[in-house]
């Protein structure tokens, strides 16, 4: 049990904080794994508890501080009447400016070395913050650092499960070296973070500003190391509507445009691998001819063939969750097929974004270097 103390800290009303100073302070001579925990809230309940006691039942000489961003909530102090946490730093905001905004403000706050971001719906494990420090600690490390969903998901609704294990599966057969940043369970140097201008605070709502900040990390050359066994649980309850909603317009629609705004079309990893465009081109043409096969009968063989064609291509992923859903196994089928159509129709929509609305720009700005963290609130 360690001692508990919490600091509020209050946001001044700026649009851009200069802390160029700082930039020029970093000392290359020594590698250092002192951590910063940046976390946003926008509800204080009971994973967020979870989440913070996980930390301090956790903590590790290594870790420095917990700053806690509450984006746009009032900060009760009977809440944290019920949290065991070290150092722990509040910062209130006004009101919500979006998960990308509030992780800045807490970045601009962090004493630390290693700023580890950890969604407020995730509780980390025994040994999360000493692989985070081994990490840093280690010679001609990558800056940035990710991990995944645990196969444990707290929830145990159908649909819960089937999304949280369907992320699980996803990072653990993607690539050692990412090509994307994980907001949820992500960790970067600090001096990293400062030279690309922070999290977009484009983003006012949880989106891909943690994968849009990834291709900005790597077209600056820095690199990110996924390791597969740095796992945190996901607390989160799925419902079949959150599910399409966040894989339309949170994830599939803006990743399209991101796709074209970094030119990263020819990257083969996480959701964008071959497998994956080939199962939606398929799962079309089945849905196509199923239509069809209303009127043709000879359709409905087309229809057949384009089933086993789909469960052959995705017969890894369905064999990883026939493991965990034995008796629901049709049923998480259908919610696989219900995700990827979710995912074209988000293509679609990006597209349609891209071709006729014209190139999004960004409003981090790479060139001045003055700008640490862009801090500068987005319209809500």
């Amino acid at each position: 049990m360690y001692k508990k103390y919490v600091v509020y800290i209050a946001v001044p009303e700026v649009k851009k904080m200069n802390l160029a100073k700082q930039k020029n302070k970093k000392d290359n001579s020594t590698m250092s794994s002192s951590i910063s925990i940046v976390i946003a809230a926008h509800v204080l309940d009971s994973k967020l508890r979870r989440c913070l006691n996980a930390v301090s039942s956790y903590s590790t000489e290594n870790l420095a501080e917990v700053v806690l961003v509450l984006d746009g909530i009032d900060r009760a102090n009977q809440f944290f009447d019920n949290v065991d946490s070290t150092d722990l730093k509040v910062i209130s905001l006004d009101k919500s400016y979006g998960p990308a905004y509030a992780r800045n403000i807490g970045a601009s706050q962090a004493r630390a070395d290693v700023l580890f971001f950890l969604d407020s719906d995730v509780e980390i494990s025994a040994d999360t913050l000493s692989k985070v420090a081994d990490h840093f600690l280690s010679p001609n490390a990558p800056d940035a650092l990710i991990g995944s969903y645990d196969d444990e998901p707290a929830e145990t609704s159908v649909v819960s499960r089937f999304r949280n294990l369907l992320h699980y599966y996803t990072h653990q057969q993607a690539s050692d070296e990412a090509s994307t940043f994980w907001g949820a369970c992500g960790a970067i140097r600090k001096d990293a973070f400062v030279q690309i201008g922070g999290f977009n605070t484009d983003f006012s709502k949880p989106s891909v500003e943690d994968i849009e900040l990834g291709y900005r990390l790597k077209l600056k050359g820095y690199r990110i190391k996924l390791n597969k066994e740095l796992q945190v649980k996901h607390l989160k309850k799925w419902s079949f509507k959150s599910m399409v909603e966040t894989d339309v317009f949170l994830r599939a629609k803006p990743w399209t445009e991101l796709l074209f705004q970094y030119k990263q079309w020819g990257k083969r990893d996480l959701n964008v691998k071959n497998s994956e465009r080939a199962a939606v081109f398929i799962l079309c043409m089945l849905l196509i001819s199923l239509g069809f096969g209303l009127f043709y009968t000879y359709a409905l063989f087309l229809s057949l063939a384009f089933f086993l064609i789909l469960l052959v291509i995705k017969r890894n992923v369905y064999f990883f969750l026939s493991k965990h859903f034995r008796q629901q196994l049709p049923i998480v089928i259908i919610l696989h097929w219900t995700y990827l159509i979710s995912g074209a129709f988000g293509l679609v929509l990006g597209l349609v974004s891209h071709f006729f609305k014209g190139q999004k720009q960004n409003s981090v700005s790479f060139a001045d270097s003055s700008l640490i963290y862009d801090t500068t609130k987005p319209k809500v």
